[in-house]
This record gives C-alpha cells, sequence and structure tokens, in this order.
C-alpha cells in the first residue's frame, strides 16, 4: 500500500505561501516604507522640495501616517522653515495617544529653540519626558537648550520604522502598522522538483514519490489590525499541471488571531493560529487541520534588539483517504519552546531562533522530538524599491519510539525578492531548496521550488 500525504509544511505551495503571508504581516507598512524610504533619501540628498512632494502625495492617500507628517515636519526645518514646521509637529501631538506623542513634542520643542523660544521649548521638552524611552534625550536637550540653536538630533523613533539622516538602527518593534481593514491577492507560476514528499506524513518509512511539475498559486488575504488586537484569513490553491502530479493539487485555509496589548513595550502578547488543508481538489486524498497557540514574552534591551520567548502548544489531526494504522498516526499534540532574537543594523534586520518541540502523537512511529535553529535576514528597499529575504533553517528530529530507531536531519534555504511598483501591486521572486538527510535510506530526499508572482494590494 503506497500511502500518501504531506504536512502543513511538505506541500509545494508553502513556502511561497508562508513567505507571503510574511510579507503581509510585515509589510502592512510597506506603502509607508517605500514613501518614507524615498522621501528620506532626498532629504538626505538635499532634495527638500523632491523630499515634501513624495511625503505630500503619499499623505493625500493616507493622511493618518503621522510618521511621515513628522518627517515632513523635519524636512521644513532643514529649510529653515521652523513655523511651518511647528505646526505640522503641533498637530501630530495633538492627535496622538499621550505615550506616542514624545518624539512630536520633542521636534515641536526644536522648532521652538530654532525660532528663539527658549521657554516654550523648555516647557514642551519636560512634556516631551513623560515618555519614558525619551527621558535621557530630553536631560541632554535641557542641558544644551540655547535661544536660536537647533537642540540635539533625536536618535530614537518611538513611532517610525524608518531612522533619520542621524538616528540609530531602529528597533525591530517600532513599525506602526496601518489600523483597519487590509486585503491583498496574489498568484504565482513556477516549478516543483519533488511535489509530494510522503516521508514528511504518511509513513516514518515512506521514500519521497520525486514526482515535478510546473505549478500556479492563486492566494488571497484578508486582515484587520486594531489597537491590540489583529486578526488574518487567507486562503491558496495550488495546481499542478503535470499528469503524475494533478493527484496532489490543493487547497489551504489559515486564520490567526493575536493579542498585544504593548506592541511597543514588549511584555506579554498571544496569538492563535489554526491551519486546514485538503490535497487533490477532484477527490478526497488527504486531510490536515491545526490549530496552535503561541504566548509569548518579549523583552526590548535597546532600540536595536528584541529579545522574543514563546511557548508554543499545538494539536493536529490528520487523515489520509487510505487510511492508517495505528503506530503511523501523525495526529496528537505538540509542545515546546521558542526562542528568537531580533537585531537591527541600519536598514538590515537579522533574526536568530532556536526552538525545541515534542510531538505527542497517537502512533508510535512518529512520536518525535524535534531541535531546531533559524536565521533570517530581511533588507527593505535594497534597491529600486526592491527588498530582499534570505533565511537558513536547521533542525534534527529523533522518532524516539519508532521501530526504525529513524532520525533525520532537515536543511533548508529560502531567497526572495519584492519589487514595488507604486502603492498596492508588486511582484515576487521565490526560490527554496529542502534536504532531508535520514537514518532511513529510504527518508532521503531533496526538493526544490522556484516561482515568479504578482500581487495587488487593496
Amino acid at each position: 500500500m503506497r500511502l500518501r500525504g504531506r504536512s502543513a509544511l511538505g506541500w509545494s505551495g508553502a513556502i511561497p505561501w508562508i513567505l507571503l503571508l510574511t510579507l503581509a504581516h510585515a509589510g502592512e507598512s510597506t506603502n509607508r516604507e517605500i514613501a518614507h524610504g524615498f522621501a528620506l533619501e532626498e532629504w538626505r540628498m538635499q532634495d527638500y522640495s523632491a523630499a515634501l512632494k513624495t511625503l505630500q502625495e503619499h499623505l493625500s492617500e493616507d493622511p493618518d501616517d503621522y510618521d511621515a507628517r513628522i518627517l515632513m515636519g523635519q524636512v521644513l526645518l532643514s529649510q529653515k522653515q521652523s513655523r511651518q514646521a511647528a505646526l505640522i509637529f503641533r498637530e501630530v501631538a495633538l492627535k496622538l495617544s499621550a505615550k506616542d506623542r514624545g518624539v512630536a513634542l520633542y521636534h515641536l520643542a526644536d522648532s521652538f529653540a530654532r525660532m528663539g523660544q527658549r521657554e516654550e521649548a523648555k516647557k514642551t521638552l519636560l512634556q516631551a519626558s513623560r515618555d519614558p524611552r525619551l527621558k535621557v534625550a530630553v536631560q541632554v536637550a535641557l542641558k544644551r537648550l540655547k535661544a536660536g540653536e537647533p537642540l540635539p538630533p533625536l536618535e530614537m523613533s518611538v513611532l517610525a520604522r524608518n531612522e533619520s539622516p542621524t538616528s540609530e538602527p531602529p528597533a525591530p518593534n517600532e513599525a506602526a502598522a496601518k489600523r483597519g481593514w487590509a486585503s491583498s491577492l496574489a498568484v504565482q507560476a513556477g516549478y516543483d522538483s519533488n511535489v509530494l514528499l510522503s516521508s514528511e506524513t504518511a509513513l516514518a518509512s515512506a521514500s519521497a514519490t520525486e514526482a515535478s511539475s510546473p505549478m500556479g498559486t492563486l492566494s488571497g488575504a484578508l486582515s484587520y489590525q486594531g489597537n491590540t488586537l489583529r486578526f488574518d484569513q487567507a486562503i491558496a490553491m495550488s495546481y499542478f499541471s503535470q499528469s503524475s502530479a494533478k493527484e496532489f493539487n490543493s487547497i489551504q485555509l489559515t486564520a490567526s488571531q493575536a493579542w498585544d496589548p504593548s506592541p511597543t513595550d514588549g511584555g506579554w502578547s498571544l496569538r492563535n493560529d489554526a491551519v486546514v488543508m485538503a490535497l487533490n481538489l477532484s477527490g478526497y486524498q488527504y486531510f490536515l487541520a491545526s490549530t496552535r497557540v503561541l504566548p509569548q514574552w518579549s523583552w526590548i534591551q535597546s532600540k536595536t534588539s528584541q529579545t522574543r520567548v514563546a511557548l508554543p502548544f499545538a494539536y493536529q489531526d490528520v487523515a489520509l483517504a487510505e487510511g492508517v494504522d495505528e503506530s503511523n498516526s501523525r495526529s496528537g499534540p505538540i509542545a515546546g519552546v521558542d526562542v528568537e532574537q531580533l537585531l537591527g543594523w541600519g536598514s538590515w534586520q537579522f533574526t536568530f531562533g532556536a526552538n525545541f518541540e515534542r510531538l505527542f502523537s497517537e502512533g508510535a512511529n512518529f512520536v518525535s522530538n524535534t531541535g531546531a535553529l533559524r536565521f533570517s535576514v530581511v533588507r527593505p528597499d535594497l534597491f529600486w524599491r526592491t527588498s530582499l529575504y534570505l533565511g537558513l533553517d536547521w533542525s534534527s528530529i529523533a522518532y524516539v519510539t519508532s521501530e526504525l530507531n529513524r532520525e533525520d536531519q532537515n536543511t533548508g534555504l529560502s531567497f526572495a525578492l519584492f519589487r514595488r511598483f507604486g502603492k498596492s501591486f508588486g511582484t515576487q521572486v521565490l526560490m527554496s531548496y529542502r534536504n532531508n538527510a535520514s537514518s532511513v535510506s529510504d527518508g532521503n530526499y531533496q526538493k526544490m521550488t522556484t516561482s515568479f508572482g504578482v500581487n495587488y494590494e487593496f
């Protein structure tokens, strides 16, 4: 009997779709980052008129981007238009909450100082000092405060991910996501060298089918961002044109909810993910349903460093049309611990992670311990509105109660380029490679996928 099936990470469309979801999560503010990036570059080149035009056009479509308004005020300060800048900073400070207006107040005080209004500048600085992250900067500014002279450059932006020309790299958590509803649609086409990896799901001793095929993926996403809550829903359908691979056509539904009461201060947050996947749209073949709860603690060491510790717990239900004997069931709970370190260096964002998980499967052949390491680097706007993603992961899997005493070493590489055209349209080039070295010879496999896609954000 040849059992067919694959895990949520084993299906051929998963890597591109996961990357797309990552882009959607981190890229909620992509349009803002593009506008900020262009304006910052024009500011650095002292092309103030161009910078102001870029920001004005952006704000006409996104008037609630207070980071852009603050940046516009800073450009005006560079043009020695302190009074106009002060009006912008005052407006932003009035619209933001008390805990978020510190940066705007600091720049407002800078405007007052440049205009010679020393007492107004001092009073405004004292208001800005209520933001604990600005206390040191305010103390330095008060010591150096002189009428007619600018304040020391502010080295940290509480609001913006983009750094100013005088700032240090931003903290990984400093992005201010746009609140409200957002949606996107993506189409991808590519090639998968190993469509189905039955060694991942069906039997601990089964081999990969090595069925290769051109592929296409249609996906859509809908999300909502509130003050402390975020909801995401997504659907992805994959199609394989090769006759030997058509039976692996699949559909995947994903839903997640996240609660983060202090997105800029660290502390506790909670996330829940649910995945449902069916294999072979023309006839029931394989089904997977899983839900994962992820309580997480974030500790912000500095504006360029953040540590996250999570205790994931999940339950998965795997069903195959042919059925499986009790010893080969993958259904069951999963528990573990995950540690992640985020670092910023200029515009580069680095992530280092390690985790351990235990699958308490109903079948003895799949009870397993997994230890994993991962590394990724992201560079927004590397060139021509193109963002770069590189990822490397390694895991060691021991099937602790398997009769075969199976152990696997799994290594994966991922590469992606995302190119933006305007505010809504984008393209993606995605490549991934995975190698599994197993103590069971039939468990060895290699898998490579490449794809090109386009997406539109509504």
